[in-house]
């Protein structure tokens, strides 16, 4: 699932690049809220299971599959292999589909998601978009104290 080496952005992902692809993902599907965090809650299944961490190198076609796997189950409109080829032209169709089945493979084929596991995830999510703005109304607030000072 490492295939896509020739990504130029060789850093590890944070949370806000993560957020910002499935942001544009879905604004390009309009997908409901809830397949986000089905999706999200995929891909923590797999990354447990596997000991996989996201990296600079698969992170973007992880969270990919993922989605996908998560519209398949949710008997939603699927992002297309050629909308995929749009957003990230490194795969064909034969090595989306096999990389899924690899997906599937590696989750054993557990992909129910549970109301307890939907509300835990939802959770830990809120929990993550506080903390994100809380450090960023504080860095906000840095920055605005230092300019203050600076103009002093």
């Amino acid at each position: 699932l490492q295939r896509d080496t020739k990504v130029t952005l060789l850093e590890t992902p944070d949370v806000n690049q993560v957020e910002a692809f499935l942001r544009s993902l879905f604004k390009y599907a309009d997908f409901a809220p809830e397949i986000f965090i089905n999706t999200a809650i995929l891909l923590k299944r797999l990354l447990e299971k596997t000991g996989w961490h996201l990296r600079p190198t698969n992170w973007r076609i992880l969270v990919i599959l993922s989605l996908r796997i998560t519209l398949k189950m949710e008997d939603r409109p699927l992002l297309y292999t050629s909308d995929i080829r749009e957003l990230y032209p490194l795969f064909n169709a034969a090595d989306l589909l096999h990389l899924e089945r690899v997906y599937l493979r590696m989750v054993d084929y557990h992909c129910v998601i549970t109301l307890e596991q939907y509300k835990s995830a939802l959770l830990e999510i809120y929990a993550a978009v506080r903390s994100s703005n809380h450090r960023d109304t504080n860095l906000s607030a840095r920055r605005h104290e230092q300019r203050t000072q600076k103009t002093q």
